[in-house]
């Protein structure tokens, strides 16, 4: 994932979230790769990138002026 130059510092590890989500969502763009998609990641994985995802949105939201 290319890096943004950004007015504010973004944690790695939000950074390699992002590349993650990033990965799962060009997935899910393409109709072919859904049922590989789902092969890959199980119930478990899956809630657990929701969680993130969660988690992330909610700092994000705390950067809003």
């Amino acid at each position: 994932m290319a890096r943004l130059f950004l007015p504010i510092p973004i944690p790695a590890e939000k950074m390699d979230f992002f590349d993650e989500l990033t990965a799962y969502y060009l997935n899910n763009r393409y109709p072919d790769y859904i049922s590989k998609l789902s092969s890959q990641i199980d119930e478990t994985e899956a809630s657990d990138i929701l969680a993130k995802t969660r988690e992330v949105f909610t700092w994000l939201l705390t950067l809003k002026p």
